[in-house]
């Protein structure tokens, strides 16, 4: 018979949460998740149907780069909340800006060496390349997107574009992607659920991002970026496991509207 510590010892496990993989520095490490941030414009909590105009970062205490992403899609109030995660579905491309806490002066985040971003997304329609994750708005000279089902592409300080190549059909129309995109020394990598892509692309240029997720249809729960780390194969391992484990409930395509 187990003692009641020995039985009970499994209680105190603590359960990972990315909040586990940000520094308590300024400009390094930021998360967005769904979960955690969506208001509209006066700072009120949203609720499914809701409009969200803007979205606060999940840090740490010590950090004191608090950046919030601001809807300024072309038609304004392009996001919605849906059971949880936050949806855009519209004619043309809805965009998440960054901006300081005052909500609007502009700033980008930068990266001259390694980088580590995180994205979990689902498309309800690919729109012939114009699907970005992330972005430069000001140059568009900084990108990386969606170009067909078997590609993503980017563009490192405002370089030719540059092709990580898939599997045949491996992006396809409502499925969730844990889409992990990292530079480690010049070599970028690009892993798709867990599987790496079949091309590399080797660039030292510096990057530059302050859009987001400016896609014409499609769901989003997080945004993890850290500058200047990568995390380690198993912390890498656990965040996927963390995002496999999410309640993706949302709507079909189309189920609410702006």
């Amino acid at each position: 018979m187990l003692g009641l510590t020995q039985g009970l010892s499994n209680t105190t496990t603590k359960l990972f949460s990315p909040l586990d993989l940000l520094a308590r520095t300024a400009n390094t490490d930021f998360w967005w998740t769904s979960s955690y941030g969506p208001t509209d414009s006066s700072g009120n909590l949203v609720s499914h149907g809701d409009t969200v105009e803007h979205w606060a970062q999940r840090l740490h205490a010590g950090n004191t780069s608090n950046y919030i992403l601001v809807d300024e899609s072309a038609g304004g109030k392009e996001f919605l909340y849906d059971r949880g995660y936050i949806h855009s579905s519209d004619n043309e491309n809805s965009k998440w800006s960054l901006k300081q806490s005052d909500q609007t002066t502009d700033v980008s985040l930068t990266a001259t060496a390694d980088i580590y971003m995180f994205y979990r997304v689902k498309f309800g329609t690919f729109t012939g390349g114009s699907d970005i994750f992330s972005q430069d708005q000001h140059t568009s000279g900084d990108h990386f997107r969606i170009l067909d089902h078997n590609t993503l592409r980017g563009k490192i300080a405002g370089g030719t574009n540059r092709n990580w190549d898939f599997a045949t059909n491996t992006f396809v129309v409502d499925t969730w992607y844990n889409v992990e995109i990292q530079r480690s020394g010049s070599t970028w990598t690009i892993t798709c659920n867990g599987v790496v892509s079949s091309s590399s692309v080797t660039d030292n240029g510096t990057i530059t991002i302050n859009r987001f997720f400016a896609v014409a249809d499609g769901h989003i729960s997080d945004i993890l970026i850290k500058i200047g780390t990568i995390p380690s194969a198993a912390d890498r391992e656990k965040l996927l496991t963390w995002a496999k484990r999410k309640n993706d409930l949302t709507w079909e395509s189309g189920g609410l509207t702006t």
